[in-house]
């Protein structure tokens, strides 16, 4: 996303294209994971289509609030993590 790039980044076509191809080789079996895995994430989404709605909705509810309720918001969904990756772990 734009919103996470360096002000000072160079365009793409400013890159010499040894050094794209070398990214390139270095990243591809990110790449190459990437393509396997996305299918099955868009699968997975659809069949979690409401409950990952509903999770969105709340964080941009939680957007919204004052900093007390965004703090109380904040904590407990950590704490739900936790739960949740204590029970994940037993």
């Amino acid at each position: 996303a734009s919103f996470n790039v360096t002000p000072i980044r160079p365009g793409k076509t400013e890159v010499p294209a040894e050094v794209q191809q070398a990214i390139a080789e270095r990243n591809r079996f990110d790449c190459a994971l990437y393509a396997h895995v996305l299918p099955i994430f868009d699968t997975v989404l659809e069949q979690h289509r409401a409950a990952f709605d509903s999770a969105l909705g709340e964080v941009r509810k939680a957007r919204q609030l004052g900093p007390l309720k965004r703090a109380y918001y904040q904590a407990s969904s950590g704490l739900r993590k936790s739960v949740s990756r204590l029970r994940s772990a037993l």
